[in-house]
């Protein structure tokens, strides 16, 4: 049997779509559906809370006539360009995410505004004008209705079957296109009434969520609209509100109030009025309110008032308290000895106590404010004012404790001691100075007088300190040769030949014929400070000199097993006081033999440099220093001591001669370190008188 090929189950589904089908039938031949429809309809945009229960009741209304097994309602946005979907029934798709749908049927029936009834031969030819694609399940039978209102398309309405073609003719277009308007009102009635009630919930929450106390009344005065907070602030029972006793509310609010005769006018006065309103209202406990009224407008007219009341009890308790403080914060500035000012950004003074109006010789605040320093005093001290008021502006950085004069009306100068610090808003930016000067005229006549008396004592201290430590340091380097020599042959003097014994004892006497001449270099430094000696620089060979000081060194280096390399040229000449050059190499030699590691180099170059003037440099594969001890070299006030190597005592103290040898030929003196590679110290020397 041919029925053997089909399930039972399908049977009884195709006898359940005649069964159906037939009822559509008959449903399409009655002449009340149409009306039925429409009824329905109109009662349910009473009889429904929102526009999704609508939808539904308007599917199954149809469905009572149609297939509508499937059907949706796309709606557009004309703010955003996409269709959405607030009903969607379908036995395939998902309700979709909103979307633009620009090739499809459901936006072809919204652009042209007219019904489509899909067939296969209809949809073939939409495809080929490029009009629409395919979206979703495809169906065997489709039909679409616009959604009008007088105004303009609101949406689509579509109905589809997904197995049976030519579900739907042109009778079931025109029913659909007869009640579409009808739906399409439907819908935009539901949306207004929704869009309604979200805006009636949003203004009560901002009612409820203000901090002032809300009051609305019509035109006769009688209360519409209240929030929380306005029964709150005016300590209104419950009970009296759930009264809805307007005069009994009225009596209420009067009865605490200090003047509710001035109340009552200015409410009798405003009814009518469609002018704002701002005034105080003073509470018999002490609490002050701040009231604020604007009219109702409606087409032109007002309808009723609206009052805010807001509590500034404490408001006005902190004003109070301020004024008192700023009372007392001038009275103690008029009253100290100090100048005290405040400045705009531009330099303007905007305040200045009594002091500060005798420096600048104003007879009064008000003849100061709104003037800048520049009004009173020279232009080149205002202008050094100025530039440290706009540093301290720019910067955000006080100058704190900064000496500086003003001329008094004698043109004599007046010292104070000045501190100037950022004047800033409550959100931290910076509106101005503060300035504070403290007469300190008497105090710096003394300091300048002890000043030049401590001067005169500690460059005399100075040079004999520096004297006797510069023998100390300078006489110890050969001495650690020679004690070196001697404790060699101290130790095992019978293993030494002759010649041995002959040539330690010849580098012996060079050494201690080094330190008779180190002697009688420092004897004459001592005799120049004191202006006993004369500077004598004369053109020499440099190379030479390098020489002779690495000759002195080389036992201590061969001892540490450290490569001296002269590498000046032997015909470079220069223009100095030999003996100070003799002492600068002297010194940075012996310096680096002492800080380099054992078998390192220690190294001398040398090259021109613009402006006539001769390079040196001094390098050894030592240990190196930090930056902070490199900042602490040259100076005298600075003691900068450390050990070689092996051990050997340091001051520092020899780098200050060196300095001051090399200024007094007219050259300069610096070095690179970094701990751990060694350094290099520079100085250089005229290449002719």
């Amino acid at each position: 049997m041919n029925l053997t090929s089909k399930t039972k189950k399908e049977l009884l589904q195709e006898l359940d779509d005649l069964k159906h089908e037939n009822a559509y039938l008959k449903a399409r031949n009655n002449p009340e559906i149409e009306q039925k429809i429409l009824l329905e309809i109109a009662q349910g945009i009473s009889t429904t809370s929102n526009l999704n229960e609508l939808l539904t009741l308007i599917h199954k209304s149809l469905g009572e006539v149609l297939y509508a097994d499937n059907c949706f309602v796309a709606l557009y946005d004309q703010n955003t360009g996409l269709f959405s979907f607030p009903y969607f029934v379908d036995k395939f798709d998902q309700t979709p995410e909103p979307m633009a749908l620009p090739k499809s049927c459901t936006a072809y029936v919204f652009r042209t505004g007219k019904p489509l009834l899909l067939t296969q031969e209809v949809s073939r030819q939409l495809e080929a004008q490029n009009e629409i694609e395919l979206i979703g399940a495809p169906s065997a039978s489709w039909i679409g209705i616009p959604l009008q209102t007088p105004a303009k398309t609101i949406g689509v309405l579509v109905l589809q079957h997904y197995e049976v073609e030519n579900v739907y003719s042109e009778q079931d277009v025109n029913l659909l296109n007869f009640v579409a308007n009808h739906i399409a009102f439907a819908i935009e009635r539901k949306r207004a009434e929704e869009a309604l009630r979200e805006s009636e919930v949003k203004l009560n929450v901002i009612l409820q969520s203000t901090a002032d106390g809300i009051l609305a009344v019509d035109a006769q005065g009688k209360v519409i609209k209240t929030n929380d907070r306005f029964a709150q602030l005016w300590k209104i029972p419950q009970s009296l509100i759930d009264q809805s006793d307007d005069k009994a509310l009225l009596d209420f609010v009067l009865d605490q109030l200090i003047d509710p005769e001035e109340f009552m006018s200015k409410v009798t006065l405003l009814y009518n009025s469609k002018d704002v309103d701002l005034d105080l209202l003073h509470f018999k406990d002490g609490r002050i309110f701040e009231r604020y009224s604007a009219p109702l407008i409606m087409v032109d007219s007002s309808i009723g008032r609206v009052w805010s009341f807001r509590d500034i009890t404490d408001r006005k308790l902190a004003e109070e308290e301020f004024r008192n403080q700023q009372l007392l914060l001038r009275t103690v500035i008029d009253n100290i000895p100090d100048s005290i000012y405040c400045k705009d950004t531009a330099g303007r003074k905007t305040l200045a106590n009594v002091m500060e109006l005798r420096f600048s010789g104003a007879a009064s605040e008000a003849e100061i404010i709104g003037k800048t320093d520049f009004d009173f005093y020279p232009k080149e001290l205002a202008e050094g004012f100025f530039a440290d008021d706009q540093s301290v502006i720019r910067t955000g950085q006080p100058v704190l404790n900064r000496e500086e004069y003003l001329l008094d009306e004698h043109g004599e100068k007046q010292w104070l001691l000045t501190s100037k610090l950022p004047l800033k808003d409550k959100e931290g930016n910076i509106i101005g100075i503060v300035g504070i000067g403290h007469n300190i005229t008497d105090r710096k006549h003394a300091e300048e007088e002890i000043k030049k008396q401590n001067e005169e004592l500690s460059k005399t201290n100075a040079e004999k300190d520096k004297f006797f430590s510069i023998i100390a340091h300078d006489l110890k380097s050969p001495f650690q040769g020679l004690l070196g020599l001697t404790e060699m042959m101290t130790m095992g003097d019978e293993d030494f030949t002759k010649e041995e014994l002959l040539q330690y004892g010849k580098d012996m006497f060079n050494t201690a014929s080094t330190v008779y001449k180190l002697l009688e270099n420092l004897l004459e430094w001592a005799q120049m400070q004191k202006g006993s000696v004369s500077f004598t620089p004369k053109e020499f060979q440099i190379s030479v000199c390098i020489g002779q000081n690495i000759e002195v060194l080389k036992q201590r280096a061969v001892q540490k097993g450290i490569t001296f390399m002269n590498e000046v040229p032997v015909n470079e000449i220069v223009y100095a006081d030999e003996k100070m050059v003799d002492t600068i190499l002297r010194n940075l030699l012996s310096n680096a033999v002492k800080f380099t590691r054992r078998d390192g180099k220690v190294i001398v170059k040398s090259k021109i440099n613009a402006g006539e003037v001769l390079e040196v440099s001094v390098s050894d594969t030592g240990i190196g220093m930090s930056e902070i001890n490199v900042k602490r070299l040259f100076k005298i006030e600075e003691k900068v001591g450390s050990k070689g190597t092996d051990g050997e005592e340091s001051t520092g103290l020899g780098l200050l001669l060196c300095k001051e040898f090399v200024e007094k030929n007219g050259g300069k003196i610096w070095v690179e370190s970094k701990e751990g590679k060694g350094s290099i110290f520079y100085f250089t020397l005229r290449l002719h008188e």
